[in-house]
């Protein structure tokens, strides 16, 4: 004699509902973890960009407080893929503080990251000889 199944069919391990329901949450969970690992690389490649052009900034500021002590000029230019600007103002020492011979420098370092450009300004004051 044959045994009889005590199951039904409904009653057997996961039914195909169940299966699909949970791969359904399994897919959702994994394509929700992908989109932040590809927004926190986003912010990282922004940070790197911008780093990158804070330390051009310092070194083209650097260099011009070591090329002269007379005031220095206007300039551009490209380095390491970024391109950059120079904007000096310099006052003479009649009319700087404490008659001192003062140059405010600043650099505008310029990108393109994707579809929207970016930018980093560093501005500083350099003492010179005096203006010219």
């Amino acid at each position: 004699m044959r045994e009889q199944s005590k199951h039904d069919g409904g009653e057997a391990g996961f039914i195909l509902y169940e299966t699909l329901i949970a791969l359904t949450i399994i897919a959702i969970a994994v394509s929700l973890f992908l989109a932040g690992a590809a927004a926190v690389l986003g912010h990282v490649e922004r940070a790197s960009q911008r780093a990158a052009a804070a330390l051009v900034a310092n070194d083209i500021v650097a260099e011009l407080r070591l090329a002269s002590r007379n005031c220095p000029q206007d300039a551009t230019g490209v380095r390491d893929g970024l391109a950059w600007r120079v904007e000096t103002e310099c006052l003479s020492q009649a009319e700087a503080p404490l008659h001192l011979g003062l140059a405010r420098i600043a650099v505008t370092v310029r990108w393109r990251e994707g579809a929207r450009p970016g930018e980093l300004r560093l501005e500083t004051w350099h003492w010179v000889n005096d203006a010219q």
